[in-house]
């Protein structure tokens, strides 16, 4: 009997991520690959783009040992590719240049409410 028909056993795959005591590590070949402390994102996509870069996992397996879809890993790489290790690092959402409203800002809209006479606002169509 081989080993793949025992009920409920299911053959590993060659690429594994274990994480225990804050720390993540990925196994390949029952070798330890590469290892970083839990929870950081970057380190993570950098171990999934090298992976991929030494041919030791395709898109579908690296996706599926890192629990993320394979668009997740397909955007790894181009961002990698295009960016280096700047492409990995998650950057929050959100205007990316300062764009309070300064006081002369404020001044010419309240003209032009005045000069307008404008009393409300209409969505544009």
């Amino acid at each position: 009997m081989k080993a793949n028909e025992f009920p409920g056993w299911e053959k590993s795959g060659r690429i594994r991520v274990v994480e225990s005591g804050g720390i993540s590590k990925v196994i390949v070949n029952a070798q330890d690959y590469m290892q970083w402390e839990s929870g950081d994102e970057a380190a993570r996509r950098m171990a999934i783009v090298q992976l991929y870069a030494c041919g030791l996992g395709r898109q579908a397996d690296l996706a599926r040992a890192f629990d993320v879809h394979v668009n997740s890993v397909q955007r790894y790489i181009a961002d990698f590719t295009g960016h280096g290790m700047q492409g990995l690092i998650s950057r929050p959402a959100g205007p990316k240049a300062r764009w309070k409203i300064t006081a002369r800002v404020r001044a010419k809209i309240l003209v032009t409410v005045l000069i307008e006479k404008i009393n409300g606002h209409e969505c544009a169509k």
